[in-house]
């Protein structure tokens, strides 16, 4: 079995840690249900979004 390692900050870790503990699952669960979602959809499974950026005007 692999080991991933994944930084974050303390205050995301803590929130995340909590989160799972109210659900009852791990983190460790929760990364793995993450990743094969992701495959099995093959995308992630939410969207991704950006601000709109208007494309420069010709001057």
């Amino acid at each position: 079995m692999a080991v991933v390692s994944v930084r974050m900050d303390d205050a995301t870790k803590r929130k995340f840690n909590a989160f799972c503990d109210s659900v009852g699952i791990t983190v460790s669960a929760a990364v793995n249900m993450f990743a094969k979602m992701t495959i099995r959809e093959n995308r992630l499974p939410f969207d991704v979004k950006g601000e709109h950026v208007p494309a420069p005007e010709d001057n």
